[in-house]
């Protein structure tokens, strides 16, 4: 925060104010939404800026949050909820649609603003519901209240985006900060190693659809032969590395492919312009990953496969005497040729008229 010249420090108390945006059904599009959410920071800041030192963002949601702290030397502090129905007033006055605003208890900053970010999302399913127009404040959470949800499992990034990107290592992580979080606070509780798995199971089910293949091809055990964390850690672990296998096979079956449809394209353009650029524009991908995703396939550079089919095919072109050397160059890349004798020259020791055994020029 420091850096970004904004007043909040770690270990201060703050407050976290969660705005959701109360939309007709024929409400605004997406870029009206973008300029309409804009506009409503701006007039939070403006009523907050006196007082506080805040910082603004936007949820998954589309809730805007506000991460407020008293400033140390304003003279007179308003309330929070004085500060949110004035903008409530505002926003009424100035649009067509309505906003609820809820408000945090205070909490020690960063390591607290997770709990009072889940507590306010609840707070909106729990007491708003369908209400519009209105503000709540969260009250403080007892001291030695129980942990009833799953953290790990919900925090981002969540196990299926892992999978979904292909970082196996981070899902193996993953699990295993969910299964540490189960064995340290749900400890027996067969209700939450049920959860676990279905999400994990909805994830898996995602990624293999995702890839257009089959769940009876998989090995996605039934909830009921999952009875400890030991055995769903173990069964999740072995998917990840029949996925991990599979999409690496997946990958050089794919890198292949591409090796053999540019070779394929050299092959019946060894007359035209060859470069790395135009090569790439014709498989649509960037020269330099697709020079090395041949390099790494063919374990030779794509000029030096173009370079020696060019004088592999001028060799066989030479054999019939009824073409001139000119013409040969022409047919395999070579507008000047007394360049393509030079080449030809320097990779067969001889010039193309002493191949053919041409008597020199007198």
């Amino acid at each position: 925060m420091e850096q970004y010249d904004i007043g909040i420090r770690d270990g201060d108390g703050v407050s976290l104010l969660l705005v959701r945006i109360e939309r007709e059904e024929d409400g605004p599009d997406r870029t009206d939404a973008k300029l309409m959410a804009f506009a409503l920071t701006n007039i939070m800041e403006e009523l907050l800026e006196d007082a506080y030192d805040s910082w603004t963002g936007e949820d998954m949601y589309g809730h805007l949050m506000f991460v407020v702290k008293r400033k140390v030397q304003a003279t007179a502090t308003q309330p929070l909820d004085r500060i949110s129905d004035q903008f409530l007033r505002i926003v009424r006055h100035l649009y067509r649609f309505t906003v609820s605003v809820i408000i945090s208890p205070e909490v020690a900053f960063p390591t607290r603003l997770q709990q009072a970010y889940q507590q306010c999302v609840a707070s909106i399913r729990q007491f708003l519901g369908d209400e519009r127009d209105t503000i709540i404040t969260v009250g403080a959470e007892p001291r030695n209240s129980v942990p009833s949800e799953l953290s790990a499992l919900y925090s981002l990034p969540l196990f299926v985006h892992l999978l979904e990107a292909g970082q196996w290592d981070a899902a193996l992580a993953k699990l295993e900060d969910i299964a540490g979080e189960w064995r340290r606070q749900f400890n027996g509780s067969y209700e939450h190693l049920m959860e676990i798995y279905h999400s994990l199971s909805a994830s898996f089910f995602f990624l293999i659809h995702k890839n257009g293949k089959r769940i009876i091809d998989y090995r996605l055990a039934s909830g009921s032969l999952i009875q400890t964390i030991d055995e769903l850690q173990q069964w999740a672990s072995e998917l990840i590395s029949e996925f991990r296998s599979e999409m690496q096979d997946d990958l050089s079956r794919h890198r292949k492919s591409l090796v053999a449809q540019v070779q394929q394209y050299i092959q019946s353009h060894l007359s035209a312009d060859l470069c790395l650029q135009t090569i790439a524009d014709r498989v649509h991908l960037h020269p330099v990953y697709l020079s090395k995703v041949y390099k790494k396939e063919t374990g030779e550079n794509m000029t030096e496969y173009v370079y020696q089919l060019r004088m592999d095919k001028a060799l066989s072109l030479l054999n019939n005497r009824e073409l001139k050397v000119y013409e040969v160059a022409e047919q395999v890349g070579y507008n000047n040729p007394a360049y393509f004798i030079r080449v030809f020259k320097n990779h067969f020791n001889v010039t193309p008229q002493e191949y053919r055994g041409d008597p020199p020029k007198g």
